[in-house]
């Protein structure tokens, strides 16, 4: 370990705490509009380790802007999502994308961020810090810094929420694991399975990835089962002999997000913010998004502050309006969420049902193909309608990437 620096003089503008997605986004914009930034970050290496499955629609890339990604960190590259119902039977989104090689991507994105002059403190862990006179003082394993602002990318545990209470309810998490596969033949689609035997309260996936690999795993309420199930699936699957070059996984978000993500002088971003798609848990648009949202807020405040002559253009009173545009921006969480709630409520019967009654293919939904399912709603499975069906399919309809689902 790197002997402890301290800067005694000098007052950085914007440090960020944490090297994922959402902070090396903020980093990216933060830099490029002018502001001194500095991202400390407590692993080794960004991009290690890996908790997630790592895809990222064509949409997410294009909305973001990344035009340059190197072809190794973008992986294989998918046709959309299959999603597999117990009896066998299923449905595709056609949505191109990219498995990614995350810790590639999130290498790229620190060479974007560093390429505009944000500089980078690895193997530092934040110990804590306080604001005084509108100044952060932040202690890490590495180095004692000052700065005006705080954007905080430590993940779900967030370290500025635990220890500033800015919030009285924490983020509620699921838990998830995955193994890395090699020799897995796939058609090119990522596979969601509902089993409520295998994953109560979740679903188990199966993404390809470049070199015949995939990333095979599982996330579930009954955290106790779940190396179990995840065996028992890949036996299903006829995978239980294949190499496995790397198991992982973690917690996961999954109550949407934080009632406050903001503070004097500090945002939230990305895991923790609580930002996860709901339904399949998909979190790094959302980390990218709400990076450059939060990195715009800063910038504007900035500016203002410039204007306006402020003494401190990062209190809480201007930074709310990062709150007011994420929440603009991104899906009605809550309202996804009772979806949800009602979507894994279903058992196996119903979830079979629901398969009969929808297309096999949920690109492009005409009218002529809405009128069919409500048909066969009413005559298949009216039962349904009494069980917040259409609320249900409502949060299903949030998991493509154009509503930052992936």
């Amino acid at each position: 370990m790197s002997e402890v620096i301290y800067q005694q003089d000098k007052v950085e503008e914007v440090a960020i705490i944490g090297g994922g997605p959402a902070g090396l986004s903020a980093a990216y914009y933060c830099a490029k509009a002018g502001l001194r930034t500095i991202i400390l970050e407590e692993h080794k290496e960004v991009g290690k380790p890996i908790h997630c499955g790592e895809g990222l629609s064509l949409y997410a890339i294009k909305r973001m802007e990344l035009k340059d990604i190197p072809a190794d960190a973008l992986g294989l590259k998918v046709k959309g999502i299959r999603v597999v119902f117990p009896s066998g039977d299923n449905i595709v989104y056609r949505e191109e994308g990219y498995d990614l090689n995350k810790e590639l991507f999130e290498k790229y994105l620190l060479e974007r961020a560093e390429a505009q002059g944000a500089k980078i403190y690895t193997e530092s862990r934040v110990l804590n810090l306080s604001r005084k006179n509108g100044i952060w003082s932040i202690q890490s394993t590495r180095l004692g810094l000052k700065s005006k602002a705080v954007i905080d990318a430590t993940g779900y545990q967030s370290f500025t929420n635990k220890t500033l209470k800015i919030n009285t309810k924490e983020i509620e998490l699921i838990a998830g694991a995955q193994y890395l596969l090699d020799n897995v033949t796939t058609d090119g689609f990522i596979e969601f399975y509902l089993d409520p035997k295998l994953a109560p309260g979740g679903y188990l996936w199966i993404m390809p990835k470049d070199n015949n690999r995939a990333n095979v795993g599982l996330i579930s309420t009954a955290t106790s089962q779940i190396q179990q199930s995840l065996k028992l699936f890949l036996q299903k699957k006829g995978l239980e002999k294949n190499k496995i070059i790397r198991p992982f996984g973690g917690m996961i978000p999954c109550s949407g997000p934080l009632e406050k993500t903001y503070a004097d002088g500090l945002l939230l971003v990305g895991d923790a913010a609580g930002f996860t798609s709901p339904m399949f848990e998909g979190g790094t648009q959302l980390a990218l998004k709400s990076g450059q949202i939060a990195a715009q807020t800063l910038i504007d405040c900035y500016k203002e502050g410039v204007e306006k002559n402020l003494l401190d253009p990062y209190e809480e009173q201007y930074l709310k309006i990062y709150q007011e545009r994420w929440e603009k921006e991104f899906p009605p969480y809550q309202k996804i969420l009772k979806g949800k709630k009602h979507f894994y409520s279903y058992s196996e019967e119903e979830l079979n049902l629901i398969a009969k009654i929808l297309p096999n293919d949920l690109t492009n939904l005409t009218l002529a193909s809405k009128i069919q399912i409500l048909f066969r709603l009413f005559t298949k499975a009216p039962k349904l309608i009494g069980k917040n069906f259409f609320s249900a399919m409502n949060t299903f309809s949030y998991s493509t990437g154009q509503n930052y689902g992936w």
